[in-house]
């Protein structure tokens, strides 16, 4: 099940997460959830010069060039 902004700014209190932040962090979770930044843009083209890459693709590049390993 989901987890609602309530139920996430709820969590944060209990760990005691300053008012003012768990204000800001519960906003952010609901516009995320909402899908408000489900679109695409040019602008990974526009600043990099190239097309952008699917995250899972990135994950596995970098993984395999080592940055990753622990």
């Amino acid at each position: 099940m989901p987890l609602t902004a309530q139920a996430y700014a709820d969590e944060q209190r209990a760990q005691g997460v300053p008012g003012e932040r768990v204000q800001l962090s519960a906003d952010l979770y609901a516009y995320v959830r909402s899908g408000g930044l489900a679109s695409l843009t040019g602008d990974v083209r526009t600043v990099l010069g190239r097309p952008a890459r699917d995250f899972t693709d990135c994950a596995r590049a970098t993984a395999a060039q080592g940055t990753w390993d622990f």
